[in-house]
């Protein structure tokens, strides 16, 4: 219900998501930097 959020859902991690998946987690962490214009 929060303008311009969105859910992304990590398989196979649990609630420290960077330490069980750190590759999808930074995937998911860098594609919403992209949208929101601060990377490149």
């Amino acid at each position: 219900m929060i303008p311009g959020s969105r859910l992304e859902i990590i398989e196979d991690a649990g609630h420290f998501a960077p330490a069980e998946q750190p590759d999808a987690c930074a995937h998911v962490i860098l594609n919403w930097l992209r949208d929101a214009g601060l990377a490149d």
